[in-house]
Order: C-alpha cells, then sequence, then structure tokens
C-alpha cells in the first residue's frame, strides 16, 4: 500500500486521513462517512464501501478528449472603449487603465456584510494569480517586494471557509472554480486548455489561452491552434494542435495522474506552467498548492457538518 500522508483519490471517491481515521467522500455523489483504516482496494472493507455506493467510475466530465467537434459556444466582450483593429470588429478608441486594490482577504467578513447590502447573492471568489508572462520573476505571499501578490495556499484556504461561514448568515452563496470541480470534476483545468474555447486575436488567429494573443508572443507556437482567412471567410483549424492540448489531462499529466486533487485542479493553468518551466505538460505549482491546502479542509468541514 501507498502511504497516505493526506489523502487519495480512488475513481470518484476521496479518502482523507483525518488524526486517527480516514474520511472517505464521494464529491460526485455526496457520500461520506469515517472508517478507522485505509480501505485498500479488492479488501473486504474496499468491497463494503463499494456496495454502498463509493469508488464508483469517475464521471464523463473528467473523461480525456479524443476529438474536437467544433464550436458551440460563442463569448461576446462588449465595450464603449477599445484600442484594438480587429480583423472582425476594427473599433478604436484611447486605452484605458485601473488601480488594483489591496487584498480583499484583510477584510472577507467586512465586505461580504457590505455586499449584501447592497443585493449581492452570488460572490466568485478566487485567488488573485498573476499573468502567466510573469512567472519567470514572481515569489509567492508576504515575502516578495510586491503590493499585490498572489496568497499563501494556507492563509487563503482559512480565508476562504471563513467566508463561507459568513456568507451563510447572510444568505449569499459562494462560488469557486474549486467548488464546482468538487462537486462534477474535470480532467482539464479550464476549456482553453482542451481546446472547447479558443479566443480570436485582432490579427484574425485563434488562440487557446487569453494570455497568448499576439502571433509574436513566444509561446505562440504553443498555443496558436488556427487563423481565419479573409480568402474562405473560414477558420483554418490545426487539427495536431488540438491533438496536443487535449492530452493536457490530469489522468496523463505525470505529476498529476496520482493526486487525490487531480480532478479539482488538473494541472492549473497551461500558461502559467509553460512561463514558469518552458514544459507544456508541467504543473502549475501555485494553483496546485492551493489545491491540494483546500480540498483535506472541505472534505473535513463536510464531515464535521456531517456528523461523521
Amino acid at each position: 500500500m501507498k502511504s497516505v500522508k493526506i489523502g487519495r483519490l480512488i475513481k470518484d471517491t476521496l479518502v482523507i486521513k483525518d488524526v486517527k481515521s480516514f474520511i472517505v467522500f464521494s464529491p460526485f455523489t455526496g457520500k461520506i462517512t469515517r472508517i478507522d483504516k485505509f480501505p485498500e482496494p479488492k479488501s473486504a472493507l474496499y468491497d463494503k464501501l463499494c456496495s454502498v455506493g463509493f469508488f464508483k467510475e469517475a464521471p464523463l466530465t473528467t473523461v480525456k478528449d479524443n476529438r474536437w467537434n467544433g464550436f458551440s459556444t460563442l463569448t461576446l466582450l462588449t465595450t464603449r472603449r477599445c484600442n484594438l483593429s480587429c480583423v472582425y470588429c476594427s473599433s478604436s478608441a484611447v486605452p484605458n487603465s485601473a488601480d488594483m486594490p489591496i487584498s480583499p482577504l484583510d477584510n472577507i467578513e467586512k465586505i461580504i456584510y457590505y455586499l449584501r447590502e447592497l443585493g449581492v447573492k452570488k460572490i466568485h471568489l478566487e485567488p488573485l494569480f498573476p499573468y502567466g508572462r510573469l512567472y519567470q520573476n514572481i515569489s509567492f505571499g508576504r515575502k516578495n517586494n510586491q503590493l499585490i501578490y498572489p496568497p499563501e495556499s494556507k492563509e487563503f484556504s482559512i480565508k476562504f471557509l471563513e467566508a463561507l461561514d459568513v456568507a451563510k448568515k447572510c444568505g449569499i452563496e459562494i462560488r469557486n472554480s474549486h467548488l464546482i470541480n468538487f462537486r462534477k470534476g474535470n480532467g482539464y483545468f479550464c476549456g482553453a486548455a482542451s481546446a472547447r474555447a479558443m479566443v480570436v486575436t485582432h490579427d484574425g488567429f485563434l488562440t487557446g489561452c487569453l494570455e497568448v494573443v499576439d502571433i509574436k508572443d513566444p509561446d505562440a507556437n504553443t498555443f496558436i491552434l488556427g487563423k481565419y482567412s479573409t480568402e474562405n471567410h473560414d477558420f483554418e483549424i490545426n487539427h495536431d494542435m488540438i491533438s496536443t492540448m487535449q492530452k493536457r489531462h490530469a489522468d496523463y499529466l505525470i505529476q498529476c495522474k496520482d493526486c487525490y486533487a487531480r480532478y479539482n485542479c488538473a494541472g492549473g493553468c497551461a500558461i502559467k506552467a509553460v512561463r514558469a518551466t518552458n514544459d507544456f505538460f508541467e504543473k502549475d505549482v501555485s494553483y496546485c498548492n492551493f489545491t491540494k491546502a483546500l480540498i483535506p479542509y472541505l472534505v473535513k468541514r463536510i464531515a464535521n457538518a456531517s456528523g461523521v
């Protein structure tokens, strides 16, 4: 048996180590229980848990794609000001700018109460990570020299749980990409990472990443998936590049395939991994660390609330 320091994911079920026991939880079905020892596959304990609904096959949302079925969703970002001249739009205006506020983690309780007074019913709360182009020089946490910096994993996890408690009192729903994937599971970090979603750049190229929108970008060869043909008035798709993208799946990434949190994190942001390591199939370390810190907190919280 492998050593279990924090947890393991077996099919659709998380087994999280607590102080003197193990919490067995299926995020996809909501089933949860507590047992004294690790349920080794093929053991009597494992079979017993299987009989009551644990250790089922992971949902189809976690399965690797083997083909691309074309576009199914269109996202329109409308604005009254734009300083680009896109080949399919050609608007122009002056650039705009904005200052970043201090971290909301400092006053998360006050912020939620304030938003309640404004009538807010749902809050999407995510950690603030810099653009991937900064990752070669970025440092995480309070030790770096920037006023605005990415949160430390433990810090954000604790504040996130605090936000859940406050929001519950206020009748507000807290949303987060980790919570979404926690219940449904996903083998890909985002639609772009699997070529399920693309962005058309200002010069007509199709990119699989919001951060790679210029053909002169040093990582354009990794993320550009096609281009618009002004002659045919259609998009020319690079299916070989799409096939490569579809291989960046949680079950196939070497550093992720045995991780208990792989269907929540799915290797993290591809461009951040590329900027930091020059390898499309490496993991996004910062997102990975945050996910692995948060998931055990959530499982233990559900176990305590369920009385198991």
